[in-house]
């Protein structure tokens, strides 16, 4: 099939999917366009990336500076953003009183910019911080919040994962790359990594997969229409991921069915008071069959991975010799900067950009303060969804899911950082905001 015929029959099957979502007629207003838009970008590519304008990542003076067409683009809709937020008159007062934990860590995000080796560039990336944020209370301040993510995240795989497949097949020069050392061909899509298609595939099938599984409760609201697409989607999304061979998403991707499935049993139902109790639990029965049996190693070479993580554990020894102050960091973002990345490219052929580890990250750049704070957040956001277990038990279901993948993930992988898919997931699940402060959102 020739390429443009692909992409044609690709725009079609898209003008097909809206059209069929359009009937459900979910109460959202246009403002929603804003954040899906953002959602987009951070799950695909940056805007400069797809018109083959960026500056490049040759060496590390790149990474100083950035790409105005990407940062003209994300304060535009930061801009937009606030002012549906002012429009809307939001509470700021309640919202921050609601989650605490959050703003205490973006004003400390804030406020290690004043000790970064990079100031002007630590701040230029904190602005995305406080985008994220806005973007993730404009969802949930529609009216109806839960429809608002709903729609973002369907609509959101209804173009991405499909053209990811025609990418690959018919614009290799798009849909894949090649090692610049081994030569071995990778599978992208509109990502720019097998890491980052992983992400889109994961958060895609895991809400596709809810979706399905609740459709029973709504017999006299969705018809077989709607069923079909989203079983074709998933279908589409589940080829993708194992076509990746991303093994971080496919562990996160069945933890995140796992959990989905057990909160539907009656059990749980009958004990979702003590869902806090079964999680601690059953972390320490994983630490303790792996420090007994060597469990996780075990999983991880099933899974056709070293027991370095590939190469992961090497990286984490040697960058967290050169973290600069164990107790504040270095400076918010501020670690791959500079004299370290020239130290770590001349060792490693790969060039590294971050971690990969999330955990690490927050230590290396806002030290055991940020860590600690990260795990306020956690916590809060533990108990957020799991006050809202026995109110909404579907929502919080999806919710607890993608809390568990984001934790999971964050272990292999930097996603708490703004501008990734997974991190602005994060954000929509944890923040608390009742939406019946918000009856006239526009």
């Amino acid at each position: 099939m020739p390429p443009s015929v692909a992409l044609l029959l690709y725009f079609i099957l898209l003008i097909c999917l809206f059209i069929i979502d359009s009937k459900r007629e979910p109460e959202v207003s246009g403002a929603i366009w804003i954040p899906f838009i953002w959602l987009l970008i951070i799950s695909s590519r940056m805007v400069s990336e797809w018109l083959n304008i960026q500056s490049g990542t040759t060496s590390p003076d790149a990474y100083l500076d950035g790409n105005p067409v990407d940062r003209n683009i994300a304060i535009v809709l930061f801009v937009f953003a606030l002012i549906i937020l002012l429009k809307r008159n939001t509470k700021w007062s309640q919202i921050v009183s609601n989650n605490r934990w959050i703003f205490i860590y973006i004003l400390y995000c804030g406020l290690s910019i004043s000790w970064s080796d990079f100031p002007w560039v630590s701040f230029k990336r904190y602005i995305k911080e406080i985008g994220s944020l806005l973007m993730a209370l404009v969802v949930l301040t529609e009216f109806e919040p839960i429809e608002a993510i709903k729609v973002i995240l369907r609509r959101c795989a209804y173009v991405l994962i499909p053209l990811s497949i025609v990418l690959y097949k018919y614009y290799p020069q798009l849909g894949r790359v090649y090692g610049r050392w081994d030569g071995k061909m990778a599978f992208t899509g509109v990502t720019n990594s097998k890491n980052s298609l992983g992400v889109l595939c994961t958060i895609s099938a895991l809400f596709l997969f809810w979706e399905l599984l609740n459709l029973r409760h709504n017999k006299n609201k969705i018809d077989n229409k709607t069923i079909i697409a989203n079983v074709v989607m998933l279908i589409m999304t589940l080829w993708l991921i194992i076509n990746t061979n991303c093994m971080t998403g496919t562990i996160t991707l069945i933890l995140g069915i796992f959990v989905l499935l057990i909160m539907k049993t009656s059990f749980m139902k009958k004990n979702i008071n003590f869902v806090g109790i079964f999680i601690l639990f059953t972390i320490i029965s994983i630490l303790f069959f792996h420090y007994t049996f060597g469990t996780l190693t075990s999983i991880i070479e099933i899974f056709g991975r070293d027991v370095t993580l590939t190469g992961r554990t090497e990286l984490w020894h040697e960058i967290l010799k050169l973290g600069s102050n164990s107790l504040i960091g270095g400076g918010y973002q501020s670690f791959w900067l500079g004299k370290r990345l020239e130290i770590l490219w001349a060792k490693y052929s790969w060039q590294p950009t971050e971690s990969h580890s999330g955990y690490i990250e927050i230590y290396l750049d806002l030290g055991i303060v940020g860590l600690f704070l990260i795990i306020g957040i956690i916590i809060s956001g533990f108990k957020s969804i799991k006050d809202e277990l026995s109110l909404n038990l579907n929502y919080a279901s999806i919710r607890l899911a993608f809390f568990a993948i984001a934790l999971m993930y964050n272990i292999t992988e930097s996603a708490f950082r703004p501008g990734l898919m997974m991190y602005f997931i994060f954000m929509l699940i944890i923040l608390n905001v009742p939406s019946k402060l918000y009856q006239n959102a526009v």
